[in-house]
């Protein structure tokens, strides 16, 4: 897998030019947790990026719940998921 290097004060430049052709999800404040949360252009100033761990391990983008309540996408999106752990990458 190719390795890229970003400056710093051009990383929400670029999760932004992603939010226009993929899904970004991102860890943000909710409440007293973090938890991943669709980016968009107006709510990037309030990602956390580069410390934390979300609540969410990241099987809950890939594996599907147990009842479903809303009809099966066809062709699902391209997405981009910022802040998985160690331990959840390991296990993929």
């Amino acid at each position: 897998m190719p390795v890229y290097f970003v400056e710093s004060n051009r990383w929400k430049e670029i999760v932004t030019a992603w939010t226009r052709k993929s899904i970004v999800f991102a860890p943000f404040h909710f409440n007293s947790h973090i938890l991943y949360e669709r980016v968009s252009e107006n709510n990037i100033e309030d990602a956390i990026f580069g410390y934390v761990r979300p609540l969410q391990p990241l099987k809950f983008f890939f594996y599907p719940f147990q009842e479903r309540t809303v009809p099966e996408i066809e062709n699902p999106e391209k997405r981009i998921i910022i802040g998985a752990a160690n331990c959840d990458l390991a296990g993929t």
